[in-house]
């Protein structure tokens, strides 16, 4: 059973994918799937994505039958510990192809489709791709004091630490924790740039 799924992501309206391939094993059955939802992006066009609801025990939520595999491979991941939950959104050439959740949060309640989680070492990658856009572009370079863009952070003996010693972990910071009461405290951008830079 296929849907269009309609998406406020603009002022256009376009439809994506087009005849579902061969479902594999575990697709879900049509008693599985529902009738029809609907996702914000947040950035204002209007996109129809065709698309399957998912019923699964273990998961819930939207994908695209050529991304079915990945809706297979998470409802996997999730159902390995109890206790546990997630979600995951993918996007193909810019389209909304799948955005699935499920398991249960900390306090056991169901994970749902706007579970708030910590990201944690996942910014990593985020933030070395960012630097190697910014060297590419020759804004920064790896050898480049971090003091050179960020004045600040040279204190404490910081002075010489590298965007190359930042990228491969041997800027020797990651005594976080003990400036920390609280992990809440995290979650304040303003406070994080004084710890890190005192």
């Amino acid at each position: 059973m296929l849907l269009t799924r309609t998406l406020r992501t603009g002022e256009t309206t376009r439809t994506y994918g087009g005849a579902p391939r061969s479902p594999p094993a575990e697709m879900p059955t049509t008693s599985d799937l529902g009738t029809g939802a609907s996702m914000s992006t947040g950035a204002g066009r209007v996109i129809s994505v065709t698309c399957q609801r998912l019923r699964w025990s273990a998961l819930d939520g939207f994908v695209h039958p050529d991304f079915v595999g990945v809706a297979q491979m998470f409802r996997r991941q999730v159902s390995r510990r109890a206790r546990s939950g997630a979600s995951l959104a993918v996007y193909h050439r810019g389209e909304p192809v799948l955005d699935i959740w499920g398991g249960t949060r900390g306090d056991g309640h169901p994970w749902r489709e706007d579970t708030m989680a910590m990201a944690f070492s996942t910014t990593k990658g985020i933030a070395a791709t960012s630097l190697h856009i910014l060297a590419d572009r020759g804004l920064i370079g790896y050898d480049d004091l971090v003091s050179t863009h960020w004045p600040a952070f040279a204190r404490h003996g910081k002075d010489g630490l590298t965007v190359r010693h930042l990228l491969s972990h041997d800027a020797g910071l990651h005594a976080l924790r003990p400036e920390l009461e609280h992990a809440t405290e995290m979650l304040d951008w303003d406070h994080m740039v004084e710890v890190m830079e005192g």
